[in-house]
């Protein structure tokens, strides 16, 4: 049987999964997580050098900044928390990164930053010498990843210009509208949110505190824009409401 890093042994025979979705994927029955921007040709290709790792839990490491860089990443399923320490030992939360999200860029061979499993998660590992390969056989390919890549560096500059310009309640109302838009956290007939990073997770993504994230919560809850169901889920009681507020276009809190 083969085993993944992650430590879960595979039956003999069972394909894995990062290939079953791409037989889905051709037969018209769903697709890859890059699906949307590559061919079905191209998501073989890449398959025939992914392995797939599986995480059961999460808080499990995938890698830590400092670490000779290896392997390129892309997840299936689940969300991973991206940070990095500062030298007090204070912790950043530079992204969360979900289904169809690539990382594990490097500088110089090396991680900069510490990627953990935030929930159970399926990841497809890419050897980055392997990859490099396959991109030179395939130019298509590899400007389709370059601007997957792009898709991230612009959401990386959007979190600077949220930390840097908005207010705290503001900061989170943001957050809440990205979440939303994953559509495996977000039931839109129950218009309820499942947040599956904790309160401190926030507040260390947001650059506050996690005090100052309960009250931002409260700020939005009382003015009737979500409520709390749970410590992990909200119900969102006015997305459009929210919307504006982000954008500045009146609904000031009281």
């Amino acid at each position: 049987m083969a085993v993944s890093s992650a430590g879960r042994k595979r039956p003999r025979g069972r394909l894995p999964k990062v290939i079953a979705r791409e037989f889905c994927a051709m037969e018209g029955h769903g697709r890859l997580p890059l699906g949307n921007i590559l061919s079905p040709a191209e998501q073989t290709e890449l398959a025939k050098i992914a392995t797939v790792l599986e995480y059961q839990t999460g808080g499990m490491a995938i890698f830590s900044e400092g670490e000779d860089a290896h392997f390129l990443y892309l997840i299936d399923d689940g969300v991973v928390r991206i940070s990095w320490h500062l030298p007090d030992g204070s912790r950043q939360v530079l992204g969360f990164m979900w289904p169809g999200d690539l990382f594990g860029l490097a500088e110089e061979g090396r991680y900069v930053n510490t990627a953990e499993s935030l929930t159970s998660a399926t990841i497809f590992r890419f050897p980055l010498e392997r990859l490099r390969r396959l991109l030179l056989q395939e130019p298509m390919l590899q400007l389709h990843l370059l601007t997957k890549a792009a898709h991230e560096l612009r959401r990386a500059q959007r979190q600077i210009i949220v930390l840097g310009q908005l207010q705290n309640v503001k900061r989170l109302a943001s957050f809440i509208m990205d979440c939303r838009q994953h559509v495996g956290f977000f039931d839109s007939r129950a218009r309820l949110l499942r947040l599956p990073m904790s309160r401190s997770d926030i507040a260390d993504y947001l650059g506050t505190s996690a005090e100052s994230v309960a009250r931002a919560f409260t700020a939005l809850e009382r003015d009737g824009l979500l409520r709390r169901i749970s410590p992990r889920s909200v119900e969102l009681l006015d997305s459009d409401r929210l919307a504006r507020l982000v954008r500045g276009i009146g609904d000031n809190l009281r």
